[in-house]
């Protein structure tokens, strides 16, 4: 993590919570047949809670499909939780309605992953950072609206001339751009990022990254991020939620994660993440098998038919997280009380190894 993501932490934690979820889940009904009759449930997520606090980046990491943007569209209220609930200072999101709901909607905004499907090609540069802003905000006058363009476009660095284009007219990185300023237009709280430099070139991701760590120490915004590079999620993160099958395995300080994993899904995560540098890389842990479907969870912990370490009573007992620091928490039977595990202080099997150790 940057030493400007560590001074902003600094006074983040001081602060009352922005953005909590309580018992979050969300499960979707299979219906079949003529008569729509539910034959079973996906449960994208399964029981998760999370605190954002004022000035924070929170990173969600994991395979596709562990339930990632799942939780993003819940904290956006593009779905409604089937338990629990998302709170934003306090009260519920689920019942903001009118004027409440406005409000909510430009202190929550988001940055989308594609940045060539996320602008609407037949809409001007101005129109498409102004929206938010004259949706969430009814009677504002247009001059105010130009200026807040101007002033969003700048801020990203863009020149304000850039409102009178089209999307297809700029470059990916000027997309980019112009989806942080859309998203900062309504001078936000919080910011959901899904994937913001998964699809940029290696040559501007350092941009991007950059601009949205200058974006929050100007607004001291909140960020939820999501994202598959680890390297990324270190730099960025102030603490880290890894999910695996709708639940997080392992929560924690971004540093303390990255350099001392607890969890094995962790472990195999870093591993294979991409090295600064590539006289740093080290050994990968590989697994075997696919991501179990969240249609049909293993009984047990979720993880055990792909663990390396495996013991007979991850077949059978669930974990929950317990803290095995400050404000580290780890959802594994192995975790031994002073921090650390069977994989962590024997070396993880690889490949093959690993798929007997689990079974």
């Amino acid at each position: 993590m940057s030493d400007q993501a560590m001074a902003g932490m600094a006074g983040a934690t001081d602060a009352l919570p922005l953005i909590e979820a309580h018992g979050l889940r969300k499960h979707f009904p299979i219906l079949r047949g003529l008569f729509r009759r539910q034959t079973g449930t996906v449960k994208a997520v399964d029981g998760v809670d999370f605190v954002i606090h004022p000035g924070e980046t929170l990173g969600l990491v994991g395979e596709s499909g562990c339930g990632k943007t799942t939780v993003a569209k819940m904290v956006l209220r593009l779905e409604v939780p089937s338990e629990g609930a998302v709170t934003f200072r306090g009260g519920d999101i689920a019942k903001l309605r009118g004027d409440d709901l406005r409000r909510y909607r430009r202190g929550v905004q988001a940055v989308l992953q594609d940045p060539y499907t996320a602008l609407n090609p037949r809409l001007t540069v101005g129109r498409t950072v102004s929206e938010p802003l004259t949706e969430t905000q009814k009677g504002i006058a247009k001059s105010e609206v130009n200026e807040r363009v101007a002033e969003a476009l700048t801020s990203v660095g863009l020149l304000p001339r850039i409102a009178k284009d089209y999307p297809h007219e700029l470059s990916g990185g000027q997309r980019q751009r112009v989806e942080v300023a859309r998203a900062i237009i309504t001078r936000p709280e919080c910011i959901v990022l899904d994937e913001p430099v998964s699809a940029a070139d290696v040559s501007i991701r350092a941009e991007i990254i950059n601009l949205l760590q200058d974006v929050q120490a100007t607004l001291g915004v909140s960020y939820l991020l999501i994202s598959h590079d680890l390297a990324v999620v270190q730099r960025m993160c102030h603490r880290i939620a890894v999910m695996y099958l709708g639940k997080f395995v392992e929560v924690g300080p971004a540093r303390e994660v990255a350099t001392g994993a607890l969890h094995p899904y962790t472990q195999v995560l870093l591993s294979n993440a991409l090295p600064s540098h590539p006289d740093d890389a080290g050994e990968e842990i590989i697994l075997t098998g696919e991501v179990p479907s969240p249609r049909n969870v293993p009984p047990g912990c979720p993880f055990h038919p792909r663990c390396p370490i495996a013991a007979p009573i991850c077949r059978e007992v669930v974990p929950v997280l317990s803290a095995e620091g400050v404000g580290h928490e780890v959802a594994c039977h192995l975790v031994e009380r002073g921090g650390r595990n069977a994989a962590a202080a024997g070396g993880a099997p690889r490949a093959g190894a690993a798929s007997e150790a689990g079974r």
